[in-house]
């Protein structure tokens, strides 16, 4: 499950830590890792169709010789459609850092879990509220690894190779994401993976 949000989380964030970095040296070298996992839910009572979309992942940046930087973060989507009358009930987003212990990811993809607290923001009425996450990811296929990709941007000030790899294995998530009343995944993920990304970047004379 390659989705468009995971994706835009892993580059925003690669965007983020890169422009946060400022150097005039003529060359440079960064290196990038993220593991994570995804799941998308979707159940229907009665006229109530509820889709939800978790990610999270934990991201560590480096430009040698300094020191490692590691984020952790999990993005989450509830939307609810009213399919009788047509209607949106509820369409609300939010992202939270998340503490080590709360994130727990084998190394092998094989198995993770994830407990922490969001709040969201309705875009519908621009209300929030706190959803407690309480998931648990297990693989159900195997590995499936990308070969090596790279990509080049020249100018007369500033040369950029890039190159990453990715591994994906499916998985299926099942537990709880519910704002106290109402658990939002009653029934086991439509889709789910793991998916670790490893990129390297080298930076000749560019001034940022």
């Amino acid at each position: 499950m390659k989705t468009t949000i995971k994706l835009l989380a892993i580059f925003a964030l690669m965007l983020t830590t890169f422009l946060q970095h400022s150097s005039a040296s003529a060359t440079e070298v960064e290196r990038f890792t993220v593991q994570g996992v995804g799941a998308v839910f979707t159940n229907t009572q009665g006229c109530i169709l509820t889709n939800v979309n978790v990610q999270a992942y934990e991201a560590v940046n480096q430009f040698p010789p300094e020191n490692k930087i590691t984020t952790r973060i999990v993005y989450l989507i509830i939307d609810q459609f009213d399919t009788c009358t047509n209607t949106q009930l509820l369409y609300a987003e939010g992202n939270a850092p998340v503490a080590k212990k709360d994130f727990r990811l084998a190394g092998n993809l094989d198995s993770a879990t994830l407990n922490t607290t969001v709040t969201l923001v309705d875009l519908q009425s621009g209300a929030t509220f706190d959803v407690f996450v309480n998931l648990t990811w297990t693989a159900i296929g195997p590995l499936t690894r990308s070969g090596n990709n790279n990509n080049q941007n020249h100018s007369p000030e500033c040369k950029i190779h890039a190159r990453y790899k990715d591994t994906y294995r499916p998985a299926e998530a099942s537990g709880t994401v519910s704002d106290g009343t109402t658990n939002f995944t009653p029934v086991p993920s439509l889709v789910a993976d793991f998916f670790t990304v490893k990129a390297g970047s080298q930076f000749i004379g560019c001034d940022f």
